[in-house]
C-alpha cells in the first residue's frame, strides 16, 4: 500500500536533512520518521503539501533550503488535486466531501490544505502519514476511514 506523506512528517525529513549538512545531530523522532522516509520505495505528496512547503520556504531569506525542495521534488510523486478514484471523484471534489463529514461528526479544520490531502489520501487509497491530530481525527471520521501512521511518534 502507497504512502501519502503530510506536510508535517516531509518538514521533519527537511529538518534532518539540513541538520546533517550543518554537521549537527537531528531530533530523535524527526531522525526516526527520516529513516522511514528514506526506505520507502516510493513517496508521495499532495499538490497542498508541496504548496506548504515551498510557501513557508520561499519566505525564507536564504535559498538553499527551496533549493533542496525543488530537488526533492524530482524523487517525489507528487498528486495532483485533479486525481479521480474509480468512481470519478477528484481529489477537489472529495475535499469538499471529506469537510463536510468531519464538519457533520465535529471535526473543524481550518486548514483547507489538510483537508485537500486527507482528501488525496481518500482518492487514492493510501495511508496518510501525519503527526497532526486533527488532520488524523479528520482521516478516521470518513466513511471509510483513512488509515493513518504517525512516523514522528
Amino acid at each position: 500500500m502507497t504512502h501519502l506523506i503530510d506536510t508535517g512528517t516531509l518538514s521533519a525529513w527537511m529538518k534532518v536533512e539540513q541538520a546533517r549538512h550543518k554537521k549537527r545531530e537531528p531530533a530523535a523522532n524527526e531522525a526516526k520518521a527520516a529513516a522511514r522516509l528514506s526506505a520507502e520505495p516510493r513517496l508521495y505528496i499532495s499538490i497542498a503539501t508541496s504548496y506548504e512547503i515551498e510557501r513557508g520556504l520561499v519566505a525564507l531569506p536564504v535559498s538553499r533550503p527551496l533549493i533542496a525542495f525543488k530537488r526533492l521534488l524530482g524523487e517525489v510523486i507528487v498528486i495532483g488535486a485533479e486525481v479521480a478514484n474509480r468512481d470519478g471523484i477528484t481529489a477537489w471534489s472529495q475535499a469538499a466531501r471529506t469537510y463536510a463529514r468531519g464538519k457533520a461528526k465535529g471535526v473543524t479544520v481550518n486548514n483547507d490544505a489538510d483537508v485537500l490531502i486527507v482528501a488525496t489520501a481518500q482518492v487514492i487509497g493510501s495511508i496518510l502519514v501525519t503527526n497532526d491530530a486533527v488532520m488524523a481525527l479528520l482521516a478516521r471520521v470518513q466513511d471509510p476511514p483513512v488509515v493513518v501512521e504517525d512516523w514522528l511518534d
